[in-house]
């Protein structure tokens, strides 16, 4: 596998760059566009939500049979 080193003053250039756009586009009330999420990523963050809802009510309804056994226990 071949890598490229990385040039970090190309990279310091074009992010000054990038910086004095944007500073001349907020002067011009014009807001900057910002970088979009891929559909990937955009996938895992609702399927990340979606699991971590299911499993809060799994938690919340877990606690709530132990609590149901421990006070209401036959």
């Amino acid at each position: 596998m071949k890598t490229e080193s990385v040039d970090t003053e190309e990279l310091g250039e074009l992010f000054e760059r990038g910086m004095k756009a944007n500073r001349i586009l907020r002067k011009q009330n014009i807001t900057p566009p910002r970088p979009k999420c891929s559909l990937g990523v955009r996938i895992q963050l609702i399927l990340g939500a979606i699991i971590t809802i299911a499993v809060v009510i799994a938690l919340i309804c877990g606690f709530i049979t132990v609590l149901w056994k421990a006070f209401f226990a036959n």
